[in-house]
């Protein structure tokens, strides 16, 4: 091969040279070419996360028929007509017969307090005009009067009990016109019959300081949490259900009572505030429609109506 010839081959061959560099370099420019801020400052690029369609209604689903509003019955004591008269806290036994014959005859769905949790917590629907019966303080009334009422119409109910009041026996042959306590053995009869549940007063801070504050709210929250475990702890081993509600005494509770009530896993707490309560409202601090022994039999349905009505605005 001439020289010429030889000079040509060396030229086409660095032109071919060339160009492979500049192939790879923009192949190599190409590949780091990056998606994301975090792959631009030198991070591993994450594959895509799994697309998961957002719960188009993630509290309080409503079927048809339901208007999203959750009544909570709250009542204290039961008696006989003739005592109490000077506490509205406490009604006429024959008058709670009348109240629970209207929800059963204008169509009121009595619903266990799991559901109501489970419809703010986890948005099971209810069924419609839902309506809850609590009674708060554990008096024997509610074992003697009530439950076979509630027996009756196969009404589900809870009971709300300050865990450290209740003894193993009460103190005597029944009297509406006391307030006497109930005991462990008629809570288990109660529960065992798959119509009651039984959930917390607190365990011992239905009291009130000195200087007028009270425990559940105004105390330490190492001291509220202590009083709450305890509740819950007890409750669950008398009666092995789980405790998941919380009724405030007197229905005050503060930041680090909801705090603590969230922590020991309370999926529910209610207030002694009037008013039925919205699809949206705080399951924390549920409202209660309090049951008066001034409501009577008529002020009953009006009281209710009402409530229901106002809870129904505020959506």
């Amino acid at each position: 091969m001439g020289e010429h010839s030889k000079g040509l081959v060396l030229f086409f061959t660095g032109v071919l040279a060339v160009c492979l560099v500049c192939l790879i370099a923009g192949c190599v420019r190409q590949t780091a070419t990056v998606s994301s801020p975090e792959a631009a400052a030198g991070e591993l690029t994450r594959p895509a996360e799994p697309k998961v369609e957002p719960n188009p209604d993630p509290v309080g689903s409503v079927p048809p028929g339901h208007d999203g509003v959750v009544a909570v019955l709250m009542y204290h004591h039961l008696t006989t007509r003739g005592n109490w008269g000077g506490n509205d806290a406490v009604v006429v036994v024959d008058d709670f017969a009348e109240h629970m014959a209207y929800l059963k005859k204008e169509g009121y769905n009595v619903v266990s307090l799991r559901q109501v949790a489970d419809f703010y917590r986890h948005g099971i629907p209810l069924p419609p005009k839902p309506v809850a019966i609590t009674f708060d303080d554990g008096y024997e009334s509610t074992y003697q009067l009530a439950y076979p009422i509630l027996k009756r119409y196969d009404f589900p109910f809870t009971v709300f009990i300050v865990v450290n009041w209740i003894g193993e026996e009460t103190t005597g042959p029944f009297r509406p016109e006391q307030k006497e306590l109930i005991s462990w053995p008629q809570l288990l009869e109660m529960y065992e019959s798959g119509l009651c549940n039984v959930q917390p007063h607190t365990f011992d801070a239905h009291y009130r300081f000195s200087d007028g504050g009270y425990p559940i709210a105004h105390a330490r929250s190492d001291q509220i949490f202590a009083d709450l475990e305890q509740a819950k702890t007890v409750l669950e081993d008398r009666l092995g259900h789980q405790v998941f509600a919380l009724t405030y005494p007197w229905g005050v509770y503060s930041p680090a009572t909801l705090q603590v009530a969230d922590k020991l896993g309370y999926e529910v707490a209610f207030t002694m505030t009037q008013g039925a309560n919205p699809r949206q409202a705080d399951p924390r601090t549920l409202l209660r429609t309090g049951v008066l022994q001034s409501d009577g039999v008529a002020g009953f349905p009006k009281k209710l109506a009402a409530q229901r009505q106002a809870a129904l605005a505020r959506q």
